[in-house]
């Protein structure tokens, strides 16, 4: 079922020109897997394209099926067409007050995709530039009692939408790897704020990472949550986007071992070629079978950012079983990804004295 789930991904994201031949029996659970993975718009599209290319009714969704992806579809596209606008005027605004500003992922994703409207959106990733304490400080003055963690803090939403404002993009938890990587966030930094874009629809304009950016930054972001709640594969699609845009450069690599990547760069090369069939030859780094294989297991099991795991996410589960079944399901990665796993545990100790330090006394 897997196998087909991932054709029709390729087919909806006009990778393939094949429609996959789906029993309408079988689009239960096609239907479930999308709602698991936050990609329910995305197999929308797929059906749309099917009816029209006149694939039969044998293989298409039942009536109820098509309904709901129809009407979940048209909520994914106002969402988008709302956080669109959201994140140029929460630009604007930090422009106004002397922040130069950089939206992460997200909207700045969506822009890759063949249909901008159907990649389902979450919150608003803003990166300031100033460094963080100049910019903690200004968030704490303008939005008081916000969580503030290593590289973001939260902040007030703004018309209805969730904001986190980082100072620093993303982060590793081995400290060596760490200072290479915050380097490159800070060499590359002045090109992110000037790469401005015109949103789709006439939303207004964001400054978006370049291709080269993106391909550590959203790497580091797959990884960090991979040891911590897990990750989905609405955000290894993503990366997809990002691969396709950056090409076959290989001097990405020696960046990516400086920065401690690269074992998890070979990992999701093999799961993009598992799921989106993406070809050998055309990868920046060789895959790791083995550790993809693995890395692709947890991702079907745990769903979007971990929010499906039956061993963490139980009811019956207390906070010390969750932390338990997560140290578990980290020491299962160690043979694959050891420095981050080993350096995690070290890293949850330095940062709440970090917390305790800084950021709650600014």
């Amino acid at each position: 079922m897997c196998k087909t789930f991932f054709q029709l991904l390729q087919y909806s994201l006009y990778i393939s020109n094949k429609p996959p031949l789906i029993p309408t029996e079988q689009w239960n659970t096609i239907y479930n897997l999308a709602v698991r993975q936050a990609l329910v718009g995305i197999i929308a599209d797929g059906v749309n394209r099917m009816v029209k290319e006149g694939v039969i009714d044998d293989y298409l969704p039942n009536t109820d099926i098509r309904e709901s992806l129809a009407i979940i579809l048209c909520g994914i596209a106002k969402e988008n067409e709302k956080l669109n606008r959201v994140a140029a005027e929460v630009s604007q605004f930090f422009a106004k007050k002397g922040f130069r500003a950089c939206i992460l992922k997200g909207q700045g994703n969506a822009l890759m995709y063949p249909n901008q409207s159907s990649r389902t959106p979450g919150d608003i990733d803003i990166w300031l530039e100033g460094g963080w304490r100049k910019v903690l400080s200004f968030t704490k003055r303008i939005a008081p009692g916000h969580k503030a963690v290593y590289h973001h803090t939260e902040f007030s939403s703004y018309k209805g939408v969730e904001v986190e404002v980082h100072y620093r993009p993303s982060f590793s938890a081995n400290p060596f790897f760490n200072h290479h990587l915050q380097q490159f966030f800070i060499n590359k930094a002045a090109e992110q704020y000037d790469n401005v874009v015109e949103l789709f629809n006439g939303a207004g304009r964001i400054s978006m990472p370049t291709a080269e950016f993106n391909i550590i930054f959203q790497l580091s972001h797959i990884s960090r949550h991979v040891f911590s709640e897990g990750v989905g594969l609405r955000q290894i699609i993503d990366y997809y986007f990002v691969v396709k845009q950056y090409g076959m450069h290989q001097e990405i690599i020696p960046i990516m071992k400086r920065c401690g990547l690269y074992p998890m760069a070979r990992a999701v090369m093999y799961i993009l070629h598992v799921i989106l069939d993406f070809p050998c030859d055309e990868m920046p780094v060789p895959m790791d079978e083995k550790a993809g294989k693995v890395l692709l297991e947890d991702i079907l099991r745990s769903g979007n950012f971990g929010q499906y795991d039956d061993r963490t996410n139980n009811g019956n589960v207390s906070h010390i079983g969750h932390n338990y079944y997560k140290l578990i399901r980290n020491i299962r990665l160690m043979r694959y990804f050891p420095s981050e796993t080993l350096c995690e545990p070290f890293f949850r100790l330095w940062h709440f004295g970090w917390r305790l330090i800084y950021s709650d006394k600014l």
